[in-house]
């Protein structure tokens, strides 16, 4: 190639997707920024159109996320975590942080594991898994600013692959040194495919190298190169692509060029501006007696910056080893998160990934690189992703049982810490020992629980005065409270009926209310008036229509295995969940006859639904729990203290009482009549026999 290929990272990942439906996906990352990761790197996963509107969007992917079977998961370096620019994470993401007792996680991997559309005959075709492997962290400058490199391979179950066995030890190595609780759902679905795909260990075929992963740890990177390329790369021309550099030295270039005798050697030189480098003078003098080795530039138009971002040149962040000959024509590239430095070549040192492709050569290949020219001014280099200073607290939160843990990642105790968020006292946690998982007080985990409502973003402060951010770890997050409580019940109950994302988010852009606790920006659209108008649709038929949907819609995911989706759909404090719309009737308001006494003293309390409405609800309500007994008695066995749950919240409910105490007041006796009805109203009709 005589020219880098161009792309943004967002649309590579979206063609490769090509618009299947994700069942699981794992990110790796150094730097991790959560916000911007939720709010522009989801979305690429997802095929719906999501809304412009912040608050809208995030209920958007809100519903996409928890029909996906596995849960989304997120592998970072604690002391890679970045406050971003939007705020706080908000989603059912299983964000968890790689421990700091080793040197750096540092690989940039991304897997995706999509259902193919079924055969020409209509048979279901195996899935496939999409693997991008590059330098781009996951934050917004690794997305969207800086100047990155990606490579992406779709690994299937019926192609063989050399890819599979590093991968699984790329797995491997995430479950040895990650700290969080539990296990991660799209960790072991993708696991569980890799181990299906036919391993193949060539590494030529037809005179070309073929396509192979380094994850380190058991090899040098001059050690897999020679493995997998033989004599291929002897006496080659090597343009390398670094933004980290060795402090006085370039040990990890010498072993390469002594390894492979290469004919020539260009370094792309870190510019911080035109004429300013960011390297130090050692670093910068030591090609001086390196042979054949000159400090390089790649031409202005490909750093040249985004407009929009107001930047005049794109930082230099890829890492790229790209070894080419002229005779004969040959190019062979090595990129991925490998800087060209010796933890990163070492092998054992730091946690890094690349892969190795023989590209396609129709001309002979020229230098990307131009020699620099001219004076350059030297400014001291910077490490590679230094963000906020971090806390080695971390703290894990579950829903499901409403306990919060902690963990101290260091050598010593921790002493006495002070917890906050956005400035408000959350906290104090009593001083603890190193690198053990302790169970918080349950009045300091409800206290965590009430701020984890509007971001996981905590800041902990030690008594000598030093402080960190941390991200809380969340998991069972399909019982905490929706993005979107402020429906009314007969708004939730509009919303089962619409079968589409696009309705569903029109409607709750209109019907959206007061998102100002998450700090999102309100939307110039809002519903004309908050008052129910109760239509026919409302009374009877829609409200049986929108139950129905729901019926199915629990059945659908428990029939996909998606656990997740009808947990949340039931049990959950979604703002379209079973119990919440229960909940939501349990309000001061919700249901009764106000009488003019009560109006006056409470004139701004307007009842939401009648009790006529909220017994038929209430009936609903059971008909959807017992058709899920009936037809998934597993999915009750194991979820049977939430089941009763919701069976008492059902049975002890106000409104049958509301509806008798009123008919009481008119002299008219329900008991009798309403035991008939409820009989007759929850008994299933039989399907009818075709004549």
């Amino acid at each position: 190639m005589d020219r880098a290929p161009s792309q943004t990272i967002s649309g590579a990942m979206i063609d490769a997707l090509a618009g299947r439906q994700v069942t699981a996906a794992l990110f790796t990352t150094y730097e991790f920024d959560p916000s911007f990761f939720e709010q522009e790197i989801v979305p690429t996963l997802i095929d719906v159109a999501l809304s412009h509107a912040p608050r809208v969007r995030l209920a958007q992917l809100e519903e996409a996320l928890r029909s996906m079977t596995h849960r989304l998961a997120v592998f970072y370096d604690r002391r890679g975590l970045l406050a971003g620019e939007t705020g706080s994470r908000r989603l059912d993401l299983d964000c968890q942080c790689i421990g700091g007792s080793g040197g750096l996680f540092h690989p940039k991997v991304s897997m995706v594991l999509v259902d193919n559309p079924s055969d020409a005959d209509g048979k279901p075709c195996a899935p496939s898994l999409v693997v991008m492997v590059g330098s781009c962290n996951l934050t917004r400058a690794g997305w969207w600013r800086n100047l990155e490199v990606a490579h992406l391979e779709e690994l299937r179950l019926d192609s063989p692959s050399e890819l599979s066995a590093p991968l699984l030890r790329l797995l491997s190595t995430i479950e040895r040194r990650r700290i969080g609780n539990g296990t991660c759902e799209s960790l072991e679905a993708i696991r569980s495919f890799l181990r299906k795909v036919p391993s193949r260990s060539r590494r030529s075929a037809g005179g070309r190298v073929l396509t192979q992963l380094y994850m380190s740890g058991q090899e040098s990177v001059p050690d897999f190169l020679a493995r997998a390329t033989g004599n291929a790369l002897r006496g080659m021309h090597l343009e390398v692509l670094s933004s980290s550099f060795d402090e006085g030295g370039l040990q990890p270039l010498v072993a390469l060029q002594e390894r492979f005798d290469l004919e020539s050697t260009r370094l792309h030189l870190p510019m911080l501006a035109p004429g300013t480098a960011s390297i130090s003078e050692s670093t910068m003098h030591a090609t001086d007696t390196l042979p054949n080795t000159v400090w390089s530039t790649l031409p202005r138009a490909v750093l040249a910056g985004s407009r929009a971002e107001g930047t005049h040149a794109r930082f230099m962040h890829a890492k790229v080893y790209r070894f080419f000959s002229i005779h004969p024509k040959r190019e062979i590239m090595f990129v991925g998160s490998v800087n060209l430095t010796t933890a990163a070549h070492h092998g054992r040192q730091n946690t890094e990934c690349g892969i190795l492709i023989e590209v396609e050569t129709p001309r002979r290949p020229q230098p990307w690189l131009e020699p620099t020219k001219g004076k350059i001014a030297l400014h001291e280099a910077t490490n590679d992703g230094v963000g906020l200073p971090v806390s080695p607290l971390m703290l894990a939160h579950d829903w499901s049982t409403a306990c919060c843990h902690a963990y101290w990642d260091a050598a010593t105790a921790m002493p006495a810490v002070a917890l906050t968020r956005g400035g408000l006292d959350v906290g104090a946690l009593e001083p603890m020992p190193a690198r053990q998982w302790l169970t918080l007080s349950g009045e300091l985990s409800s206290a965590i629980a009430e701020h984890l409502r509007v971001g996981s973003m905590f800041t902990a402060a030690l008594e000598g005065g030093d402080q960190g951010v941390l991200l809380v770890q969340e998991s069972g997050m399909e019982l905490k409270p929706s993005l979107m409580m402020n429906l009314s019940p007969l708004e939730i109950l509009k919303l089962w009926t619409m079968l589409t994302p696009e309705e569903r988010a029109e409607f709750l852009q209109l019907h959206g209310r007061d998102f100002s606790a998450w700090g999102l920006e309100e939307d110039a659209t809002q519903a004309a008036d908050d008052v129910d108008v109760p239509t026919l649709f409302d009374r009877f038929a829609g409200m049986f229509t929108a139950f129905d949907a729901l019926e199915r819609r629990i059945h659908a995911a428990l029939d996909a295995g998606k656990d997740r989706e009808a947990i949340a759909l039931l049990f959950g404090s979604k703002h379209d969940s079973l119990g919440h719309v229960l909940a939501k009737l349990d309000q001061r308001g919700a249901i009764g006859v106000q009488s003019p006494q009560e109006l006056e003293r409470s004139p701004s309390v307007k009842p939401m639904v009648d009790p006529v409405l909220a017994y038929l609800m209430l009936l609903c309500s059971q008909s959807v729990l017992d058709g899920v007994k009936s037809r998934h008695p597993e999915f009750v066995e194991r979820h049977v203290n939430r089941v009763d749950g919701l069976q008492q919240q059902i049975m002890s409910h106000a409104a049958r009482h509301e509806l008798m105490t009123d008919a009481a007041c008119r002299n008219e006796p329900l008991d009798g009549f309403l035991e008939w009805f409820e009989r007759v109203f929850l008994t299933r009709a039989a399907p009818g026999e075709r004549a």
